[in-house]
């Protein structure tokens, strides 16, 4: 009772707390609708979208409900990882669910592309979330099955590919612009494949320290170049798409001498940035509800089996038995 006390005051102190920083933000959401609606008459069909302006401030920023989604997710997927338990350590399992579960491609790419810098340790906000979502999820068994629920999990990783692809595409700009970053295309391209498989990376790395079985790769990451298998590989080709475009279809010169970052590009073209977001989180819905709606392969089970031999039996009983089985029985 004293242990359930004390985790409800903790989670109401960090609640608080996280209001409170949440007010600055609300003031920048504030500014944005404003500049928004004195130049309604430029403004595009996409940026009529609810979470536009917002998915606009993550380029330049790091909006807290863009990572409140996220991290909660990815303490969920850390307690799903040891099957639906709390972890074993909660010392190790805060870090470890921090780089392996919730920022992999974030602390990897940063230790790859900008050492030094790990922009996912330095950030206040980030901590206060993954504070408040980790004490939540991990000792709260009601609050894990509620986010493990079809359709709330469905609806929790959209705002996770939200976030997701709003970093990726953020960190794919930074490691190509200076000052942290090199402009060379070659250097972008590792960029995606680093961000894409991070996850599994870490993840696996994270089992072997737990001493629990390591899934296979293919397991993981389905081996497929299908966008619409995973939403890795969904991920993977939108950063693909969107580095190549700005790299080759517009007038940027982007790789060039005298040319425009990837960065400067790409807040030349809001609205791609904007699609690059949206595309992937519709392409998760219509795939996790098409998955809902197939049906499961028909398999036998031993009540099955049960069952027709209960019937046989029956007829059996009834008379109804073949020459060979009367023999066998004597009659």
């Amino acid at each position: 009772m004293v242990r359930s006390r004390l985790f409800s005051m903790s989670l109401l102190v960090l609640a608080t707390l996280f209001l409170l920083q949440a007010c600055d933000d609300m003031s920048l959401w504030r500014v944005a609708f404003v500049e928004a609606s004195s130049a309604d008459a430029s403004r595009s069909l996409l940026s009529y979208f609810p979470l536009y302006e917002l998915t606009k401030l993550g380029h330049t920023g790091y909006p807290v409900p863009m990572m409140f989604g996220f991290i909660g997710r990815g303490n969920v997927e850390l307690r799903k990882a040891c099957g639906g338990k709390p972890y074993p350590n909660w010392l190790m399992g805060f870090l470890l669910g921090f780089i392996c579960y919730t920022y992999p491609a974030n602390i990897m790419s940063d230790t790859l592309f900008a050492p030094g810098v790990l922009r996912g340790m330095s950030n206040n906000n980030i901590i206060k979330c993954h504070i408040f979502w980790f004490l939540l999820v991990q000792n709260s068994d009601a609050a894990y099955k509620f986010l493990t629920g079809t359709h709330v999990n469905i609806w929790l990783t959209v705002l996770f590919i939200w976030d997701a692809s709003h970093a990726s595409l953020c960190f794919l700009e930074r490691a190509v612009s200076p000052p942290l970053g090199t402009p060379v295309f070659s250097r972008a391209l590792f960029q995606c494949f680093v961000w894409c498989s991070a996850s599994a990376i870490l993840g696996s790395a994270e089992k072997a320290i737990r001493g629990v079985p390591i899934p296979k790769l293919d397991a993981l990451i389905p081996n497929s170049l299908n966008p619409l298998e995973h939403l890795v590989t969904c991920m993977f080709w939108n950063m693909v798409t969107y580095l190549l475009y700005l790299t080759y279809a517009t007038g940027c010169g982007v790789f060039q001498e005298g040319g425009k970052t990837l960065f400067e590009c790409g807040i030349e073209h809001p609205d791609l940035y904007s699609m690059c977001h949206f595309v992937p989180m519709a392409l998760h819905v219509l795939r996790s509800y098409r998955a809902l709606g197939k049906p499961l392969p028909a398999a036998k089970s031993k009540v099955d089996e049960d069952h027709v031999g209960s019937i046989k039996n029956q007829e059996l009983v009834a008379g109804n038995r073949s020459p060979g089985t009367d023999k066998a029985l004597g009659a």
